[in-house]
């Protein structure tokens, strides 16, 4: 009866994924030095109404499968070489982020406190609740959102947490890229409070998606 259980709930989790999608719509990618713009689609392909987190200020430097609070919402990339999932030679956390909007005050994470009736008094961790909620974007059925994150190589620093990686890769040869999102059902229930208050007929969006693969060359210019 376990067994079946199980199917049961990896069937669903696989069809929620497959309701929403995202799409590179195009097929090929040239970086050039500096931060270029990267645009993709989050769609949704399904006659349901999906709330679902996403950052747009930068990718998370963490590993695919593993997802800390602070970056919940926020995309990984992956780059491939031929079928090889490419790691980075490296990786540094001690650089002063350059985020799009100033960081709320601490009177405005006790307000927004009050205003969702939230436990915590912590200041750390209302940052977090408040990130969270900055991160909720509603699709209806049938439509997409474009978006567009910064973007750097060789060495890709994110504006969205306090990662830098480096990526050994050749001027001038394509490689695959991808982007992958993983939002676990279990990490949802902490931030329900905020994440009901939109809309009723929008449920959130739990599982993993990873887009289309495009072709990726770094361009030197000198």
């Amino acid at each position: 009866m376990k067994k079946y259980i199980f199917i049961l709930i990896l069937f669903t989790n696989m069809a929620l994924a497959q309701d929403l999608e995202i799409d590179i719509p195009i097929s090929r990618i040239e970086l050039t030095p500096g931060n270029n713009n990267l645009c993709y689609n989050i769609k949704n392909n399904s006659r349901q109404y999906y709330k679902i987190l996403i950052d747009s200020t930068g990718f998370s430097t963490g590993e695919n499968e593993i997802v800390d609070e602070p970056y919940l919402g926020l995309l990984n990339f992956r780059i491939y070489d031929g079928e090889r999932l490419l790691n980075p030679v490296s990786g540094s956390y001690a650089y002063e982020k350059n985020l799009k909007n100033a960081n709320p005050s601490n009177k405005e994470l006790l307000t927004f406190r009050e205003l969702y009736m939230l436990d915590s008094t912590n200041i750390s961790e209302l940052y977090i609740f408040y990130k969270i909620y900055k991160r909720i974007i509603n699709i209806p059925p049938k439509k997409s959102i474009a978006l567009c994150t910064k973007i750097s190589f060789p060495i890709y620093n994110s504006s969205a947490d306090n990662g830098s990686l480096f990526y050994d890769i050749k001027n001038e040869k394509e490689y695959y890229f991808q982007l992958h999102l993983n939002i676990p059902k279990k990490m949802l229930k902490k931030f329900s409070k905020i994440l009901d208050q939109k809309s009723e007929k929008y449920i959130i969006f739990s599982g993993i998606i990873t887009s289309n693969k495009v072709n990726i060359i770094l361009k030197n210019m000198n």
